[in-house]
């Protein structure tokens, strides 16, 4: 923390880092109100025993 006080980031990297939260958090607002669209899923295989 004191290394950014120190050395604060741009103004172009604190907007960048904005924008990629945003869009994180708009991504899975819209999943969690069933608005994502069913092939942007991804479905996980089930996992199975080593040996097998």
């Amino acid at each position: 923390m004191a290394e950014w006080v120190r050395h604060p980031p741009s103004k172009r990297r604190v907007m960048i880092a904005a924008i990629v939260l945003a869009i994180a958090v708009a991504i899975v607002a819209a999943d969690g109100l069933g608005l994502w669209p069913e092939w942007a899923h991804m479905t996980r295989p089930p996992r199975t025993p080593a040996g097998y």
